[in-house]
């Protein structure tokens, strides 16, 4: 009876122990090394981009015409992801031009000689409202603090 109560009080102090070390869901035996198994077929990896390698690529129609390149990247703060992008078409030197926001879920990605390449529909860029540039938005941002 001794060894039994003995056993119990044991495994109730060691149990929320082992329980705050392991990840739900991973057995590992003492001793043993972590587990490097795959990610199960009903997950799928996150796909990672960096968003310099996004802001300046071109964007061109489906069938290959170029129509400007992405601007910037807009973010819904709740959320954590892209909504929006800023593409900048027309300009020569950057100057003049027009920069239109697009659903970021409008943009189809490939590649072309190992870089990015953003593809859209043009007339979705035709009716896509104005945005203005960075410069302006820096400058409201900054006036609206004082």
């Amino acid at each position: 009876m001794k060894l039994v109560s003995a056993v119990v009080m044991v495994f109730t102090l060691v149990a929320p122990v082992l329980a705050q070390q392991s990840p739900p869901g991973s057995a590992q035996t003492p001793g043993q090394p972590p587990s490097t198994s795959a990610p199960s077929s009903s997950s799928q990896p996150m796909l990672q981009i960096d968003s310099s390698s996004i802001v300046g690529s071109p964007v061109r129609s489906p069938d290959g015409k170029d129509l400007g390149k992405i601007s910037r990247l807009m973010i819904d703060p709740r959320e954590g992801r892209v909504t929006t992008a800023i593409i900048s078409m027309g300009s020569k030197l950057g100057i003049g031009g027009r920069n239109v926001a697009v659903p970021w879920t409008s943009l189809r990605v490939g590649q072309d000689q190992q870089k990015l390449v953003f593809t859209v529909d043009q007339r979705l860029l035709d009716q896509a409202p104005s945005a203005s540039p960075a410069s302006e938005d820096k400058q409201e941002r900054s006036e609206d603090s004082k």
